[in-house]
């Protein structure tokens, strides 16, 4: 983009759903966290679960994003939410109109904690 925000040019990608995928796996948040990726309407681009690839959506699979609009949950500002006990955190991958979206439990961060104290 230039400086008046107007696109200058094309750069295209060719990369396969495992390529994706493997790329989404690798990442690491937690120990028993997830990390998926998601087009801008919640498509699954990656799931543990490939059957949910290209299939099913974030906004009607997760009781935490039933009530969100893909607008307001996927920008360009990244997120941080707590939900049942259950962590999320959503951010767009550079340029593209993709977003990493990583959810677990909250006591992966916490367990450790709650042992420490109560010992």
């Amino acid at each position: 983009m230039n400086e008046n925000k107007k696109p200058v040019g094309v750069v295209g990608l060719d990369m396969t759903i495992a390529a994706l995928s493997d790329l989404a796996e690798a990442v690491n948040i937690s120990e028993n966290g997830i990390v998926r990726i998601v087009d801008s309407n919640g498509l699954f681009l990656t799931s543990p679960d490939e059957r949910d690839v290209l299939k099913k959506n974030f906004f009607e699979e997760d009781d935490f994003a039933h009530d969100l609009k893909p607008s307001v949950f996927l920008n360009d500002e990244d997120k941080a939410e707590i939900y049942r006990n259950t962590y999320y955190s959503v951010s767009r991958i550079g340029e593209t109109p993709w977003f990493a979206i990583a959810q677990g439990p909250v006591s992966d961060f916490t367990g450790s904690l709650v042992k420490q104290v109560v010992v």
